[in-house]
């Protein structure tokens, strides 16, 4: 006989990340799926909650819900066979279900329009030009057939639109931290050459999930995305590297022209 569970009731917020998948004939397991099974087998009542909609698969959709109960969904899901009822273990509210003690709604009405403004010429130039390099990076990442270079050259060019979009200081300072981490790297490979013209290696892109990068502190996020932003780019030559440094330089010319005509 197992022992007695160590807690009456156990509450997961953002449950949704609780996940596991079929993959290559392989049921692949999250760490936070590792933990709630765990916490599964300490509590007599484990409740998961969630405000994101599931990925819609039925047989990630079983494996979730084994957390909750892994004797009805024992067994490799086969599609139209096993597939269990779930009424009795789900319950869904949307804001409009949800109201206050007194009876008032809990939420307020929600009402979504789009607020137009209007950019400086200069702002519009710089938005242009980063605009393009960020094309150009992701079509030059899409030529090198490497999916992961491409996934982190991807991830990084995002990071600087969002910068973009944040502020003129916020994307200075990205395009600076970029423009010296590649000119770093630069005279890295400078002192690495045997004669070719490819640069002598590559970095190893960082590994990351945008879902857990999301829910990061603050500081963690922020970190993890200057490593990605730094490392990142699909030049395979001393040439490109050039070049692109060269576009940084200009890009990171008028974002600081941009950022002291604001601060006049």
């Amino acid at each position: 006989m197992g022992a007695a569970p160590e807690w009456d009731l156990v509450i997961c917020d953002e449950a949704h990340r609780m996940a596991a998948s079929y993959f290559g004939g392989e049921v692949k397991e999250t760490q936070r799926y590792k933990l709630g099974k765990l916490l599964g087998t300490r509590t007599r009542n484990l409740l998961l909650m969630s405000a994101t909609p599931h990925n819609g698969k039925e047989a990630d959709f079983q494996l979730f819900m084994g957390l909750l109960d892994a004797d009805r969904f024992e067994g490799r899901f086969r599609e139209g066979v096993h597939k269990a009822d779930v009424s009795d273990m789900l319950r869904r509210l949307i804001k409009e279900e949800l109201y206050r003690m007194d009876g008032t709604p809990l939420f307020p009405e929600r009402r979504a329009y789009t607020a137009g403004y209007a950019l400086s010429p200069e702002e519009v130039d710089l938005y242009q030009a980063v605009t393009t390099y960020v094309r150009d990076e992701m079509n030059r990442a899409d030529r090198t057939g490497d999916g992961n270079r491409r996934t982190s050259v991807g991830f990084a060019v995002q990071i600087l639109q969002r910068r973009l979009a944040s502020s003129p200081a916020a994307i200075h300072r990205s395009l600076e931290r970029r423009r010296k981490r590649l000119e770093e790297r630069l005279r890295e490979e400078r002192l690495l050459r045997d004669g070719g013209s490819r640069l002598a290696h590559s970095p190893a892109f960082p590994s990351y999930d945008p879902d857990e990068l999301d829910e990061a502190p603050g500081e963690e996020q922020e970190a993890a995305e200057e490593q990605i932003l730094d490392s990142a780019t699909a030049a395979q030559t001393l040439a490109e590297l050039q070049a692109e440094i060269a576009i940084l330089k200009d890009l990171e010319a008028r974002a600081l022209r941009l950022k002291l005509s604001e601060m006049a």
